[in-house]
Protein backbone atom coordinates (compact mmCIF):
# COMPACT_ATOMS: atom_id res chain seq x y z
CA UNK A 1 0.00 0.00 0.00
CA UNK A 2 0.96 3.24 -0.73
CA UNK A 3 2.06 5.20 2.35
CA UNK A 4 -0.05 8.34 0.99
CA UNK A 5 -3.21 6.35 0.67
CA UNK A 6 -2.57 5.34 4.43
CA UNK A 7 -2.25 9.09 5.61
CA UNK A 8 -5.30 9.97 3.49
CA UNK A 9 -7.52 7.51 5.30
CA UNK A 10 -7.18 9.28 8.50
CA UNK A 11 -8.54 11.88 6.91
CA UNK A 12 -10.44 11.45 3.80
CA UNK A 13 -11.79 13.98 0.81
CA UNK A 14 -14.86 15.91 2.27
CA UNK A 15 -18.52 15.74 0.56
CA UNK A 16 -21.23 18.61 0.94
CA UNK A 17 -24.49 16.59 -1.21
CA UNK A 18 -27.37 19.18 -0.99
CA UNK A 19 -26.15 21.41 1.18
CA UNK A 20 -25.04 18.35 3.71
CA UNK A 21 -21.83 18.20 4.77
CA UNK A 22 -20.54 14.51 5.22
CA UNK A 23 -18.79 12.75 7.78
CA UNK A 24 -16.07 10.74 6.05
CA UNK A 25 -18.35 6.72 5.74
CA UNK A 26 -17.43 4.85 8.76
CA UNK A 27 -18.94 1.54 9.72
CA UNK A 28 -21.57 2.89 12.08
CA UNK A 29 -22.79 4.51 8.42
CA UNK A 30 -23.26 1.48 6.96
CA UNK A 31 -24.80 -0.39 9.68
CA UNK A 32 -27.29 2.07 9.86
CA UNK A 33 -28.01 2.24 6.24
CA UNK A 34 -28.87 -1.28 6.60
CA UNK A 35 -30.93 -1.44 9.41
CA UNK A 36 -32.91 1.04 8.19
CA UNK A 37 -33.28 -0.86 4.37
CA UNK A 38 -31.43 2.02 2.47
CA UNK A 39 -30.73 0.92 -0.93
CA UNK A 40 -26.90 1.62 -0.91
CA UNK A 41 -25.98 -0.52 1.86
CA UNK A 42 -27.74 -4.00 0.34
CA UNK A 43 -25.42 -6.91 -0.79
CA UNK A 44 -27.15 -6.91 -3.99
CA UNK A 45 -27.87 -4.33 -6.50
CA UNK A 46 -30.74 -2.11 -6.50
CA UNK A 47 -32.54 0.83 -7.28
CA UNK A 48 -32.08 3.81 -5.22
CA UNK A 49 -35.07 5.85 -4.45
CA UNK A 50 -34.90 9.71 -3.56
CA UNK A 51 -35.87 8.75 -0.13
CA UNK A 52 -33.20 6.36 -0.43
CA UNK A 53 -30.53 8.68 -1.23
CA UNK A 54 -31.99 11.84 1.41
CA UNK A 55 -31.58 9.65 4.07
CA UNK A 56 -28.20 7.92 3.69
CA UNK A 57 -27.18 11.77 3.44
CA UNK A 58 -28.78 12.51 6.52
CA UNK A 59 -26.86 9.74 8.50
CA UNK A 60 -23.43 10.21 6.88
CA UNK A 61 -23.64 13.52 7.91
CA UNK A 62 -23.88 12.57 11.69
CA UNK A 63 -22.00 10.02 14.05
CA UNK A 64 -23.40 6.71 15.20
CA UNK A 65 -24.58 8.17 18.08
CA UNK A 66 -25.90 11.18 16.74
CA UNK A 67 -28.19 9.59 14.26
CA UNK A 68 -29.37 7.56 17.12
CA UNK A 69 -30.33 10.10 18.97
CA UNK A 70 -32.12 11.81 15.91
CA UNK A 71 -33.70 8.51 15.31
CA UNK A 72 -35.21 8.10 18.57
CA UNK A 73 -36.44 11.36 18.73
CA UNK A 74 -40.36 11.72 18.66
CA UNK A 75 -40.42 14.50 16.01
CA UNK A 76 -38.01 12.43 13.88
CA UNK A 77 -40.41 12.31 10.28
CA UNK A 78 -40.54 16.32 11.29
CA UNK A 79 -37.02 16.35 11.53
CA UNK A 80 -36.73 14.32 8.21
CA UNK A 81 -39.58 16.08 6.26
CA UNK A 82 -37.86 19.57 7.42
CA UNK A 83 -34.60 17.77 6.26
CA UNK A 84 -35.89 17.13 2.96
CA UNK A 85 -37.53 20.43 2.64
CA UNK A 86 -34.30 21.94 2.97
CA UNK A 87 -32.32 19.70 0.14
CA UNK A 88 -35.53 20.51 -1.81
CA UNK A 89 -34.59 24.34 -1.70
CA UNK A 90 -30.65 23.93 -2.53
CA UNK A 91 -32.40 21.74 -5.66
CA UNK A 92 -34.58 25.08 -6.72
CA UNK A 93 -31.83 27.63 -6.10
CA UNK A 94 -29.13 25.70 -8.63
CA UNK A 95 -30.51 26.21 -12.27
CA UNK A 96 -28.52 23.30 -13.47
CA UNK A 97 -29.13 21.04 -10.69
CA UNK A 98 -28.40 17.64 -11.86
CA UNK A 99 -29.83 14.85 -9.64
CA UNK A 100 -28.07 12.08 -11.29
CA UNK A 101 -24.30 14.21 -10.92
CA UNK A 102 -25.45 14.22 -7.01
CA UNK A 103 -25.98 10.81 -6.92
CA UNK A 104 -22.84 9.95 -8.76
CA UNK A 105 -20.89 12.26 -6.36
CA UNK A 106 -22.50 10.09 -3.37
CA UNK A 107 -21.43 6.77 -5.26
CA UNK A 108 -17.86 8.08 -5.24
CA UNK A 109 -17.84 9.46 -1.64
CA UNK A 110 -18.97 5.41 -0.69
CA UNK A 111 -16.57 4.21 -3.32
CA UNK A 112 -13.86 5.93 -1.58
CA UNK A 113 -14.71 5.27 1.99
CA UNK A 114 -15.10 1.64 1.08
CA UNK A 115 -11.56 1.20 -0.13
CA UNK A 116 -9.69 -1.51 0.82
CA UNK A 117 -5.45 -2.37 0.58
CA UNK A 118 -4.82 -4.43 -2.08
CA UNK A 119 -3.09 -8.20 -0.75
CA UNK A 120 -2.04 -11.47 -1.27
CA UNK A 121 -3.81 -14.85 0.73
CA UNK A 122 -1.42 -15.33 3.38
CA UNK A 123 -0.61 -18.91 4.06
CA UNK A 124 -2.55 -18.84 7.19
CA UNK A 125 -5.69 -19.04 5.99
CA UNK A 126 -8.22 -21.20 7.55
CA UNK A 127 -10.06 -23.61 5.23
CA UNK A 128 -13.27 -22.78 6.73
CA UNK A 129 -15.16 -19.57 5.41
CA UNK A 130 -17.41 -17.92 8.40
CA UNK A 131 -21.04 -17.29 8.48
CA UNK A 132 -20.51 -13.93 9.96
CA UNK A 133 -21.04 -10.45 7.73
CA UNK A 134 -17.56 -8.73 6.86
CA UNK A 135 -18.59 -5.73 8.83
CA UNK A 136 -19.52 -7.89 12.00
CA UNK A 137 -15.79 -9.41 11.62
CA UNK A 138 -14.65 -5.75 11.08
CA UNK A 139 -16.65 -4.45 14.34
CA UNK A 140 -15.31 -7.62 16.47
CA UNK A 141 -11.59 -7.60 15.53
CA UNK A 142 -11.03 -3.82 15.85
CA UNK A 143 -13.07 -3.71 19.59
CA UNK A 144 -11.68 -7.52 20.55
CA UNK A 145 -8.27 -7.33 18.50
CA UNK A 146 -7.24 -3.68 17.81
CA UNK A 147 -8.00 -1.73 21.13
CA UNK A 148 -10.85 0.51 19.60
CA UNK A 149 -13.50 1.38 21.89
CA UNK A 150 -17.46 0.56 20.78
CA UNK A 151 -17.61 4.29 19.31
CA UNK A 152 -14.40 4.30 17.84
CA UNK A 153 -14.92 1.63 15.80
CA UNK A 154 -18.16 2.69 14.72
CA UNK A 155 -17.26 6.15 13.87
CA UNK A 156 -13.69 6.15 12.34
CA UNK A 157 -13.59 6.39 8.47
CA UNK A 158 -13.62 3.23 6.94
CA UNK A 159 -11.34 3.11 5.07
CA UNK A 160 -8.80 3.79 7.97
CA UNK A 161 -10.91 0.63 9.63
CA UNK A 162 -10.22 -1.37 6.87
CA UNK A 163 -6.66 -0.34 6.78
CA UNK A 164 -6.01 -1.35 10.65
CA UNK A 165 -7.91 -4.48 10.00
CA UNK A 166 -5.59 -5.95 7.12
CA UNK A 167 -2.39 -4.67 8.54
CA UNK A 168 -3.60 -7.02 11.83
CA UNK A 169 -4.37 -9.93 9.78
CA UNK A 170 -1.22 -9.65 8.04
CA UNK A 171 0.90 -9.63 11.52
CA UNK A 172 -1.46 -12.51 11.97
CA UNK A 173 -0.51 -14.43 8.69
CA UNK A 174 -3.53 -14.54 6.92
CA UNK A 175 -2.88 -11.83 4.43
CA UNK A 176 0.37 -9.64 2.93
CA UNK A 177 -0.38 -6.52 2.00
CA UNK A 178 0.93 -5.62 -1.39
CA UNK A 179 3.82 -3.65 -1.75
CA UNK A 180 3.87 -0.52 -3.87
CA UNK A 181 5.68 -1.89 -6.90
CA UNK A 182 2.91 -5.44 -6.05
CA UNK A 183 0.14 -2.70 -6.98
CA UNK A 184 2.09 -1.27 -10.05
CA UNK A 185 1.72 -4.68 -11.95
CA UNK A 186 -1.80 -5.30 -10.92
CA UNK A 187 -2.37 -2.43 -12.55
CA UNK A 188 -0.79 -3.00 -15.85
CA UNK A 189 -1.77 -6.43 -16.06
CA UNK A 190 -5.99 -4.76 -15.63
CA UNK A 191 -4.70 -2.52 -18.44
CA UNK A 192 -4.20 -5.55 -20.70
Amino acid sequence: MKFEEYVKSFLPNRYVILGVKLKPLSLGHYILMRRLEVAYATDTQSSVAFSDFVLALLICSMTYEEFVDYLDRPDFIKNLQRESKNMTKVIKRDKTFNLFDKMSMFQNYLKEGTKTPLYWEGDNQSNTTSGAHWSQTLFTTAVSELGYTRSQALNVPLIQLFNDFFKYGEAQGAVQLMTEADEESVAELEKT
